[in-house]
């Protein structure tokens, strides 16, 4: 089954075990280096690629603001309030994954999956409401397989912050489903034993 509940960031690092004996975990967001092949911070859209400018009248009074980027315009009042009339929308940017690492992937948003107001780090994390089965397409992202996601009989790091809903259940967190090939592997939550596996 898919997850059910709140993922804040996936990071997948190739070449390097980052976590070889005890730890403390992380008190900051999942930075990139050169071992990130994924990197998932969940916060919508990305500032990094967006320009927030003032809009003015002839006066040069300002009149609202405009976000524009990769995913089209986003316009707002002087409060900041949204106007239906962009040329995008703003459930569609809300709706919008990006990667980070320096093999930016393409994230393709299945079902019903969103960014939540629940977080740890930055401004959101994704929800998968846990519908759907393995390989169906339902509540779930999507990327193109790329060479950088095998691994192949060298060290590898996959982490997450998450939040279930319930912990009576399976949750997939990380799938790379290859079919019967080699290059296939899973991050999942076994319940019944309660580690993951």
């Amino acid at each position: 089954y898919f997850t059910k509940g709140y993922l804040d960031a996936v990071q997948i690092s190739k070449g390097i075990a980052r976590y070889t004996q005890n730890f403390t975990p992380p008190v900051t967001s999942f930075k990139p280096d050169s071992y990130t092949v994924l990197l998932l911070h969940y916060d919508g859209i990305d500032r990094g690629y967006y320009a927030f400018n003032p809009q003015t009248d002839s006066l040069s009074s300002i009149t609202g603001y405009s976000l524009k980027g990769d995913l089209g315009e986003f316009n707002f009042d002087t409060q900041g309030r949204y106007l239906a009339g962009s040329r995008n929308t703003l459930p569609n940017a809300f709706k919008t994954f990006f990667d980070s690492s320096s093999l930016p992937h393409a994230v393709t948003t299945l079902g019903n999956t969103q960014l939540s107001n629940t977080f740890k780090f930055g401004n959101a994390s994704a929800f998968f409401s846990g519908n759907g089965e393995p390989g169906g397409g339902v509540d779930s992202l999507s990327i193109a397989d790329s060479e950088g996601l095998d691994f192949g009989t060298g060290d590898f790091t996959i982490e997450s912050w998450i939040k279930f809903d319930s912990f009576g259940r399976y949750h997939m967190i990380v799938s790379r489903n290859r079919g019967e090939g080699e290059g296939s592997y899973e991050l999942n939550y076994a319940y019944n034993q309660r580690l993951l596996t």
